[in-house]
């Protein structure tokens, strides 16, 4: 039990990418991360759910997340992706943290995730997923 909100901390700014990838098809929450709708989430298309998660995220709209507006369990997102350690969360640092995850995860490097690129890199230091 302990793992499963390590692994939602770690991959919080990935988590729409991440849902998008695992539904399949064209509809639900692909259609709204693939915005060309060719079965593949491009690192902009990824970038933009980022920027949708953090707005959501951040409650005062102030420009950054602090620890008041991001739930309790997100504990660790914040020791990953608080670059400075100022205690807030820019989009900026939020997108380096995404990029650096979607290099990862295109083993490939032709620049777009497929599902199973997605599911072979399920967090950074993760073991693929089993079946």
């Amino acid at each position: 039990m302990k793992k499963l909100p390590i692994v939602l901390a770690l991959t919080l700014a990935s988590t729409v990418t991440a849902a998008a990838l695992a539904c399949g098809g064209k509809g639900g929450k692909v259609g709204k991360i693939d915005a060309n709708q060719d079965g593949k989430v491009s690192l902009d298309e990824h970038l933009a759910g980022v920027k949708q998660r953090f707005e959501r995220l951040d409650a005062n709209r102030d420009g950054v997340i602090d620890k008041n507006e991001a739930p309790k369990r997100f504990a660790r997102f914040f020791e990953k992706n608080d670059a400075n350690k100022d205690g807030k969360i820019t989009l900026s640092e939020m997108e380096t943290q995404a990029r650096t995850w979607f290099k990862a995860a295109d083993k490939n490097s032709d620049g777009v995730l497929t599902k199973e690129e997605f599911r072979m890199h399920r967090g950074p230091g993760k073991h693929p997923k089993k079946s």
